[in-house]
């Protein structure tokens, strides 16, 4: 029923507050989400969650020492669960989602559910990321092949020109 999206910082090793969904009620504005910072080695359940990489359920949070009570009264939240978006080697950030409008039990399906949405989202994440290194990549070899001074061609299997500089447009004249 509610939601909220933390972001990793892997430069500053943070989890930053990004969106919010449905948190007006108790009284977490956006702009205050969007200021919560916690760092990675901290405490807190949720860069606990970022460091495991695990799913977790919390039934009891004021029983739960790793959650902050200050954050507990701002949102209100009687139970919750906090799934890590997974990429195959990183964690890019955590999905947090309760049900404080009808104050139903997560279960074990809703739990599945939201991880099988989180990994895939991780999955599509790092694929961009792939996706930006490659054109990187080949802007890279594009202009190290093109700065060179040297005419560079190169040949594929069946004797084709798969590779040509501007310095072998030069010499060559073509």
């Amino acid at each position: 029923e509610r939601g909220l999206l933390y972001w990793v910082d892997p430069i500053a090793k943070t989890l930053n507050g990004k969106c919010s969904f449905g948190m007006s009620g108790p009284g977490l504005t956006e702009e205050n989400f969007r200021r919560r910072i916690i760092p990675l080695d901290a405490g807190d359940i949720l860069a606990h969650v970022a460091r495991t990489a695990r799913p977790v359920n919390v039934t009891a949070p004021e029983k739960e020492p790793k959650c902050s009570p200050r954050f507990l009264k701002e949102t209100g939240s009687r139970a919750f669960c906090l799934v890590p978006i997974l990429g195959s080697e990183k964690v890019y950030g955590i999905v947090a989602v309760d049900n404080w409008h009808s104050n139903k039990p997560i279960t074990a399906e809703h739990m599945e559910n939201l991880s099988i949405f989180c990994n895939t989202t991780g999955l599509a994440l790092q694929n961009a990321e792939l996706i930006e290194n490659i054109m990187e990549s080949q802007t890279r070899y594009k202009t190290t092949i093109n700065g060179t001074a040297d005419a560079i061609a190169g040949l594929n299997e069946d004797f084709r020109v798969t590779i040509w500089n501007r310095s072998a447009e030069r010499l060559f004249g073509v």
